[in-house]
């Protein structure tokens, strides 16, 4: 999936792009997978508001004033995320984790990796910090909540396993470096993360 596509524009942005393609084609091949590009987005769209819709209900069921706060703001995300494209790191986090999900439910995530999400998320990780949004400390948070969704679509089995990872860094055709401050943040929660949950099954 081009996730730095659906970074940019959104769901909502996805789809409109889709709508107006269809709206114009006349091969029935190309009309038919358009349709089909669609409805799935509609449905990731539609699942997204209706998750929105469940945390801000949670939010107000809550004895927890701290827990309400919470669900609430998951809620205002998931109910942004349906239609608008992402203006933060959490934000942009956050729509990558539904859209790999919603892949990972529909049978078709079989050991896919979201593509270097450090280099993804690099420009909503710098506007958030110059902006005073967010701290590494909050980073690391939201990367090993990842982490930890990526384990649960994880399973070992005796004819096939289905595996989740995170793919930072790399370099350029050229060999130039690509790593930032946000692939090494990735990795050492991951690691951490991985290296908690061994400790924990011994």
């Amino acid at each position: 999936p081009s996730y730095r596509e659906l970074l940019r524009g959104g769901l909502g942005g996805v789809l409109g792009r889709v709508r107006a393609r269809r709206a114009r084609e006349t091969d029935a091949d190309k009309l038919a997978f358009l349709t089909a590009a669609e409805t799935a987005l509609a449905g990731v769209s539609d699942w997204a508001a209706r998750y929105g819709e469940f945390l801000a209900g949670e939010a107000k069921r809550s004895p927890n004033a701290g827990r309400a706060k919470e669900l609430a703001e998951m809620g205002r995300i998931a109910t942004k995320l349906s239609v608008q494209a992402p203006e933060t790191f959490r934000e942009a986090l956050q729509l990558v984790w539904l859209v790999h999900q919603a892949i990972h439910v529909e049978g078709h995530a079989y050991s896919c990796t979201p593509d270097r999400l450090d280099q993804l998320l690099w420009p909503f990780y710098e506007a958030d910090r110059k902006a005073g949004r967010i701290d590494d400390a909050a980073v690391v948070r939201l990367v090993e909540n990842l982490v930890l969704k990526m384990y649960d679509n994880t399973y070992w089995g005796p004819e096939h396993h289905l595996t989740q990872g995170l793919c930072s860094g790399g370099s350029t055709a050229d060999g130039r470096d690509q790593t930032n401050r946000l692939s090494w943040l990735m990795v050492e929660r991951s690691e951490e993360r991985r290296v908690g949950k061994e400790c924990r099954s011994r």
